[in-house]
């Protein structure tokens, strides 16, 4: 099957992200019990008018997700980042991003994940241009979006502070021009609110609620989660092991770009022990930057190979989504 994917045809994209429907067909057969994630305000905002389930908010996550597709092959195919142009990326991202079905229902995270890979995609453009401050401030500006969606994301000035560290020299000027463009979404969410009679809303949503006392397991341990953790847990250190292969024979750009990619699945893989109690959708979060690196491995990897441990993982989804009928 992943041989119909090893082209970056528009038929290949478009036949690929029809497993985001295959897959989302699981939740008419077997719903699961579901809550959502503690939020910030933008996403108590959007739930609120959509719902998490209803067919407007089942929309919303696939549009979500065939924007994460696009960027994410973009990304891989425009910066060389594998040896022939493919679709792989975002295949994978939809894979993972489907794998439990706690993650078919809209969830803060799918717009943390749309924000991630843009911000993303802003910063590799940065790589030895001179004039980049706009660029800078937008990724700080998205940034200021997800935190207005998941207060934790205050992580990723962190990852865009290393990422500019990567790809360019050091300048104080640039770590300030982040932060300006983080502040501002929250500043003008907060004076919105402040007109509006409803301060103490944005402030709880943003600054209280979410930031309690870190738990180390951050959803209940049931069977969908023990398969995810070990499917997930897996890939990492698949990722870690075949990282030499993953960069092998790449140029200083291109495996700067993969470098990049690794600093996020592990800043996030250490944030998610840093949460308070979550929902069942918190691991959606390691689902893109675990997707973009999992289909570089997968291209380094022979065929036939590739092809038995993409036909597991798709046996370890349907195992997900279905085993509930039987217990």
């Amino acid at each position: 099957m992943l041989q119909l994917f090893r082209t970056n045809q528009i038929l290949a994209s478009v036949f690929g992200f029809l497993f985001v429907f295959i897959w989302h067909s699981s939740v008419y057969i077997n719903v699961p019990p579901w809550e959502p994630s503690r939020s910030g305000i933008l996403m108590n905002e959007i739930s609120r008018l959509t719902g998490h389930s209803g067919i407007w908010a089942r929309t919303i996550v696939w549009v979500q997700l065939a924007v994460q597709v696009a960027l994410g092959n973009q990304i891989v195919n425009k910066y060389r980042l594998a040896e022939a142009s493919t679709v792989f990326p975002g295949l994978f991202i939809i894979l993972l991003s489907c794998y439990s079905p706690y993650f078919l229902f809209l969830s803060t995270f799918h717009f943390v994940n749309t924000l991630l890979i843009l911000i993303l995609y802003i910063l590799l453009g940065t790589y030895n241009q001179p004039k980049s401050a706009d660029d800078i401030f937008n990724a700080g500006l998205v940034a200021g979006i997800s935190f207005l969606f998941f207060p934790p994301t205050i992580y990723l000035i962190l990852f865009i502070f290393i990422s500019l560290s990567i790809l360019r020299t050091y300048n104080i000027k640039e770590r300030i021009i982040v932060i300006c463009g983080f502040i501002v979404p929250p500043f003008f969410a907060g004076i919105y609110y402040y007109w509006q009679n409803s301060f103490d809303l944005f402030y709880k949503l943003q600054f209280t609620d979410i930031f309690n006392t870190p738990n180390l397991f951050v959803t209940p341990v049931e069977y969908i989660n023990l398969l995810l953790y070990f499917v997930f847990i897996c890939l990492i250190s698949f990722l870690i092991f075949s990282y030499n292969k993953i960069a092998y024979r790449k140029i200083i750009q291109s495996r700067k770009r993969i470098n990049i990619m690794y600093w996020i699945l592990g800043i996030t893989f250490i944030t998610l022990f840093l949460l308070p109690k979550q929902g069942k959708d918190v691991y959606l979060l390691l689902s893109l930057p675990l997707g973009l690196l999992t289909s570089l491995g997968f291209i380094s990897m022979k065929p036939k190979l590739a092809e038995i441990f993409h036909f597991v993982l798709i046996l370890g989804l349907l195992v997900s989504h279905y085993v509930g009928l039987f217990l």
